[in-house]
């Protein structure tokens, strides 16, 4: 629409919307190697075939592109990452949850361009992304720290001087 507006130095463009819809109707996109009109238009199974090549392309892609973590298997011990609001103050002093949760189960995606979820004791549903394997073993708990004063006071309002200048 706006290449039509441009090449034709106007605003107006609803006479030419359905020329502009045929022509991309007609072109064949690049994911389905088909044009739109012919797959509308097309048998179940050529829409069968464009359909399976796009889910092995969204897999294959998702593979790609996933970072790689350690498998968790029911009863590890994770932490979740906690959801980090930028204008938040005081900033946390660590990204990740106090508590110690356990891993209760383990759901694998019905589609394999989507995550396992793990079911945690708490019952939240999380993905790995948002989970720190904890070696309870190795664990050491560390005391809490007394509530830090603050650095500097907060400094008082200024009080403006009258302007001398006006009459």
């Amino acid at each position: 629409i706006k290449a039509h507006m441009r090449r034709h130095n106007t605003r107006i463009y609803v006479p030419a919307l359905q020329g502009l819809v045929d022509a991309y109707n007609d072109v064949p996109h690049t994911a389905t190697q088909m044009a739109p009109r012919e797959l509308h238009h097309g048998t179940a199974q050529e829409v069968k075939c464009v359909s399976d090549r796009l889910q092995q392309k969204a897999a294959k892609a998702t593979h790609q592109h996933r970072r790689q973590y350690t498998q968790l298997v029911v009863g590890d011990h994770v932490r979740v990452a906690r959801l980090i609001n930028p204008t938040a103050t005081p900033k946390p002093s660590t990204f990740w949850e106090e508590n110690i949760l356990k891993v209760v189960d383990a759901v694998e995606p019905k589609v394999p361009w989507n995550s396992t979820t793990y079911v945690l004791s708490d019952d939240r549903k999380v993905t790995r992304d948002r989970l720190q394997k904890v070696d309870v073993a190795r664990l050491e708990r560390l005391p809490r720290k007394a509530q830090a004063p603050e650095p500097y006071a907060p400094r008082p309002q200024r009080t403006r001087k009258p302007n001398k200048n006006t009459s």
